[in-house]
């Protein structure tokens, strides 16, 4: 009998990798490994992607909720050696063909990073910021985190 679980989480990080392969040719699905979890989507230059699936990232997500998931892509990046962790939620109304479309959540501290800025830290750099996945990749593009650029129809 299939786990609905694993098959959900199997669906949404599939569809992640997707849309990370044309900006991290060797992005790959990570088998779990315990209390010391390395991510669900590794090998992405500095970047971990912990991918969450399904009724539990319809929306409103409890605040609460959202920072222990914020928490967890932080903690198997370092888990994993990668300096950050990117938390993807799958959008509603938004299957796998249009993931790229899916909400992406880091703080403001790593944006302020990515754009090429600082943020001084303080408790307000773990506030976490939403954009679409293929924003957020086509700024890492740009800033030189990825040395694929995809045209923008690739991205989405």
């Amino acid at each position: 009998m299939v786990n609905q679980s694993k098959a959900k989480g199997t669906f949404a990080e599939t569809a992640v990798k997707n849309v990370l392969l044309p900006f991290f040719p060797d992005a790959d699905r990570g088998a779990q490994t315990g209390n010391q979890d390395q991510g669900d989507i590794r090998h992405c230059g500095q970047f971990v992607f912990e991918v969450k699936g399904g009724k539990q990232c319809r929306e409103p997500v409890a605040p609460e909720t959202l920072n222990k998931w914020m928490h967890e892509a932080r903690t198997e990046a370092l888990n994993f050696g990668a300096a950050y962790g990117v938390l993807v939620l799958q959008r509603s109304g938004y299957g796998a063909p249009r993931a790229g479309f899916w909400w992406a959540y880091v703080t403001v501290e790593q944006l302020a990073i990515f754009t090429g800025g600082h943020y001084p830290n303080g408790q307000a750099s773990y506030v976490p910021v939403r954009l679409e996945l293929w924003a957020l990749l086509e700024i890492l593009a740009d800033m030189g985190f990825t040395e694929d650029i995809p045209d923008a129809d690739e991205a989405v």
